[in-house]
């Protein structure tokens, strides 16, 4: 899943390798039938379209970078990628509790709250 201007979507791996070399997999080592289900689900509920959530974006990085504390406000249909997968990692228990409290995670909140028991992490 991606999340940009387009708003939340599935993209193509190979395209997003292309352009960055700094990422890595988080693979949940629950059984690939929980995965399908849990991929195939957030491939249903992004269909519907759902905008890039700038404004909310924003804010969790004022409040990380400087210490502020705005209001993050959930809006429907508006999420940025990894708000929008979150529930499916925490369904498939590849994040610690931690994770779960985060008010709006970022992608490397997948990294740093990685359950070790139940994901491996490849480079």
């Amino acid at each position: 899943m991606d999340s940009n201007a387009n708003g939340v979507h599935p993209d193509l791996l190979s395209e997003r390798i292309d352009i960055s070399n700094n990422f890595c997999f988080i693979q949940p080592t629950i059984g690939s039938f929980y995965v399908d289900k849990e991929m195939k689900q957030a491939i249903i509920n992004s269909e519907a379209g759902i905008s890039y959530d700038f404004s909310n974006g924003i804010k969790e990085l004022i409040n990380r970078k400087i210490g502020t504390s705005l209001r993050i406000t959930k809006r429907d249909r508006h999420d940025i990628c990894s708000d929008y997968t979150a529930n499916y990692a925490i369904n498939l228990e590849m994040v610690t509790e931690a994770f779960q409290k985060l008010e709006l995670p970022f992608p490397q909140d997948y990294i740093r709250y990685n359950d070790t028991h139940t994901t491996r992490i490849l480079k």
